[in-house]
């Protein structure tokens, strides 16, 4: 999978994440993917193409390793992942030639809500043609730990190979007290469950998320707060029965398949393959139910078992 390509997909898995927050909060009118953005005493606003985009529909989460804000108004979108947890300046977009399989600072904006379209209307702080050079910063002013808000200024270079033009000034960027979690809300209104082992050890998933949006596939993902996750992509259309999945069947069926994902070594994903068994699948209530079991192969030559792995979920 081409490297840039990587940076962008993971970007736009950790906006999901942003947006698990609704649950903790009243939710404002408009959607992003599978959920809400909350009212926030926060700000965030930035300059582009002549206009200014300011909403207070703002959320962000402060784990060990990462920071995180995502922000929305109307069908328009920015997210902001920084590498580390403390105030400081942040370079956008540079790969780390001490440790390439970081992932760099990144901010992006998301010009649509449909996922079909996001490639043609995502704009992102890391320059296709050399991750060399930075494509601009995030400087965090201030991490208030007492009412857990958090502040900072941005701008960079946002670029889209798939537009024209393919690159956008973002000036006079800020996020000003915007209210942070320090965990990933451990919300789940439906019930859903979700389990896995991964070499014989249980993977202990603090969210589970179902995301069946897109209208053509179902999206069923454990993470922990460490950020690792395992995802199922089902067809939306699936019925009862085995399925095998392996590089080869994705030409035949791209949206079968288990994955394994650790944004803290995003570089490093492992080639799985398996069978998923759906046991019941209810379109009219939106009620799946499957096991699954599966192997992989790191591109460092490791091995990974993902075994007993099981989801009883709504969508």
């Amino acid at each position: 999978m081409n490297y840039t390509k990587q940076l962008y997909s993971s970007l736009f898995l950790f906006i999901a994440l942003f947006f698990i927050q609704s649950c903790e909060n009243e939710p404002l009118e408009g959607e992003f993917g599978n959920g809400e953005m909350p009212a926030s005493a926060g700000n965030f606003q930035v300059d582009f193409n002549g206009s200014t985009f300011q909403t207070n529909q703002v959320g962000a989460t402060v784990l060990d390793n990462m920071i995180s804000i995502g922000a929305i108004s109307g069908d328009e979108a920015f997210a902001v992942a920084l590498m580390d947890n403390t105030e400081g300046t942040y370079q956008l977009g540079l790969l780390d030639l001490n440790n390439p399989t970081t992932f760099p600072n990144l901010v992006s904006y998301m010009a649509t809500q449909n996922p079909t379209q996001a490639d043609s209307q995502t704009w992102d702080s890391a320059n296709p043609t050399n991750l060399m050079i930075s494509a601009g910063e995030v400087v965090i002013t201030n991490i208030d730990y007492q009412n857990n808000t958090i502040s900072g200024t941005f701008s960079f270079t946002g670029y889209n190979v798939n537009a024209s033009p393919n690159s956008i000034e973002f000036t006079n960027g800020s996020f000003t007290n915007v209210s942070f979690e320090d965990e990933l809300p451990n919300n789940n209104p439906n019930g859903n469950e979700f389990y896995a082992e991964i070499d014989g050890v249980e993977f202990e998933e603090d969210v589970v998320n179902v995301d069946a949006s897109s209208g053509f596939s179902i999206g069923i993902s454990g993470t922990t707060n460490a950020l690792e996750t395992i995802s199922v992509s089902l067809p939306s259309d699936i019925t009862v029965g085995s399925y095998p999945f392996s590089m080869e069947t994705q030409g035949i069926s791209p949206f079968l398949y288990v994955q394994y994902y650790d944004f803290n070594d995003p570089s490093n994903i492992p080639f799985i393959e398996g069978t998923i068994q759906v046991t019941t699948h209810d379109l009219a209530t939106g009620h799946l139910v499957g096991t699954f079991n599966c192997s992989g192969e790191f591109e460092d030559g490791s091995t990974m078992t993902i075994s007993n792995g099981s989801f009883d979920v709504y969508y």
